[in-house]
């Protein structure tokens, strides 16, 4: 599985990207200003926006990605230690959740997409 993870600071990124790492998955990083490049050159299954402080321009980088984008995209609420998992349904509306880990939210967006792609329901 590949994971994009979106930052606007490289120190924040690597507690989660090692955790994914250990899991088996590809892991590559981006700054905000070139997300929506590398989502087009890397195809990734999923992109995790992992702010290291929030501000006006990884915002800006997490609405394009989920406009332009249907793949998952996972915003880290760092405050809470939280993830927001966005996710386009079948019916193109976005489906919102909240983990309270990274691999359960990357686990939950990968089910959606399964449902999505197979047209079954999930509980």
């Amino acid at each position: 599985m590949k994971i994009l993870m979106v930052t606007n600071g490289e120190s924040e990124c690597c507690p989660d990207a090692e955790v994914l790492k250990e899991r088996g998955m590809l892991v590559y990083t981006c700054n905000d200003a070139i997300a929506e490049d590398m989502v087009v050159e890397l195809s990734p299954d999923v992109v995790l926006v992992n702010p290291n402080v929030p501000s006006a321009g990884i915002t800006k980088a997490y609405h394009k990605l989920l406009r332009h984008f249907k793949i998952p995209v996972v915003y880290t609420l760092a405050e809470d230690e939280q993830y927001l998992v966005n996710i386009r349904n079948k019916a193109n509306k976005l489906v919102k959740l909240v983990t309270d880990n990274i691999l359960d939210s990357i686990r939950n967006s990968v089910n959606i997409q399964i449902a999505n792609k197979y047209r079954v329901r999930i509980a």
